[in-house]
């Protein structure tokens, strides 16, 4: 039967239009009127088969491939992009990320998003995330409620993963494969297999979004830095402190290029500026001790010389200054030390003493340091009447006294 199409038609008018009521033509197809064609065109819609160029839908795949039947991959930013172009980029990323950072595992899990219990068997290829709270565990659906991944050994690509290479400290990731879901941490504890699934506990630093019901997420979980443990480097806490806010006594380290010890080493803070000083405060905030840019003047404060301090150690590049001064103060803690004797100076006896009264510091030229003694002789002046005399003493008279001398 002749095909009767509508009279004065507009422009992409359908025909037969099911819509309206039109039946369904002989040969089963639909066309539309091109007001540029100035004719009816058969539309792609008829039998379902063809996808528009614009604003369609289509079921199924899509397979992309080349004359020779090979995959075609993508070479611009405006192609089609194929799983094998994505896997390779994917490959290539966690190649980079190992030369960082080796993963020791790593892989793509189905999130199953209606498990309702805890500390259950996820299935083959899945995993879901529950929270451990004072022993008590549940499953949650965000990643940032999470500290807990339950996770089947194998993944979704069939292989086993056993986990018996992660352990306490290592740094773990898990994103979404189709969006922007997340979750970093690291890994404080890998629990025993439990009959073909593991319970990874972990402390999150970040996270965000979700996973989604049945969709991939990609996991790695990636040693931990090397170089030395935490308690080797300063520890900043709040307020710009440095250090422990603890009952801990710690000792840091001074790292040196020169390992086998030949050489003198040394820490050094360096100014960046003419104005920039060092200070060393006591817990009620007053200076003890400052360094200014100025490299000849150390000033110390309330900072008084204690316990085994020397004046000069060889030479003047060691001498202690103060405004071109040495100062020591008369307060409770006052003390100028050196060795009890001569013989202890010679010896090199460790032991240091304050002195007798009446004693004075002695060189011991280059036999050792200096040492207390007594003076070799007294001078004492009196009268003429009253010389007070006693043995080994004499005097001499002049006009204005008598000058004794004692030995």
């Amino acid at each position: 039967m002749a095909i009767q199409f509508p009279q004065n038609p507009t422009d992409g008018q359908i025909y037969p239009d099911y819509d309206a009521g039109d039946a369904p033509l002989d040969n089963g197809l639909v066309y539309y009127w091109s007001a540029a064609d100035g004719a009816w065109q058969v539309s792609c819609d008829a039998s379902d088969e063809y996808v528009k160029r614009a604003g369609d839908n289509m079921s199924g795949y899509l397979y992309l491939r080349d004359s020779l039947g090979e995959t075609q991959l993508a070479t611009d930013e405006a192609h089609a992009t194929t799983k094998a172009y994505v896997d390779r980029r994917f490959t290539e990323i966690e190649e980079e990320l190992d030369a960082i950072a080796p993963s020791v595992q790593r892989g793509t899990w189905y999130y199953n998003g209606t498990e309702q219990s805890a500390n259950r068997n996820p299935g083959t290829g899945k995993f879901y995330l529950q929270k451990n709270e004072n022993g008590n565990q549940s499953v949650v659906t965000t990643y940032a409620a999470a500290n807990q991944l339950v996770i089947h050994n194998v993944n979704s690509a069939g292989e086993t993963q056993t986990f018996g290479t992660s352990s306490y400290q290592d740094i773990l990731s898990m994103y979404n494969v189709e969006d922007d879901g997340f979750v970093i941490g690291e890994v404080q504890s890998v629990g025993a297999d439990a009959g073909g699934y593991r319970i990874i506990t972990f402390t999150p630093d970040s996270a965000g979004l979700q996973p989604v019901n049945n969709k991939l997420a990609r996991l790695n979980i990636f040693n931990p830095p090397s170089g030395g443990n935490s308690s080797e480097y300063l520890n900043k806490t709040v307020n710009d402190q440095i250090g422990l806010k603890d009952d801990r006594a710690i000792t840091y380290k001074i790292a040196c290029a020169d390992a086998s010890g030949s050489s003198y080493r040394a820490l050094t803070f360096q100014f960046n500026g003419e104005k920039d000083q060092f200070f060393v405060k006591n817990s009620s905030g007053a200076i003890n001790f400052r360094v200014d840019e100025d490299s000849t003047s150390l000033v110390a404060g309330t900072n008084y010389i204690r316990n085994q301090s020397y004046l000069a150690y060889g030479n003047a590049n060691y001498e202690c200054k103060l405004y071109g001064k040495f100062v020591v103060g008369y307060g409770t803690y006052s003390r100028v030390l050196a060795k009890r004797n001569q013989a202890e100076s010679t010896s090199g006896n460790s032991v240091t003493g304050t002195g007798q009264p009446g004693q004075v510091l002695k060189s011991n030229g280059n036999n050792g340091p200096v040492f207390w003694g007594d003076a070799s002789a007294t001078f004492r002046h009196g009268t003429e009447t009253n010389p007070s005399l006693s043995t080994g003493e004499g005097y001499l008279n002049t006009d204005q006294r008598v000058l004794y001398i004692g030995l």
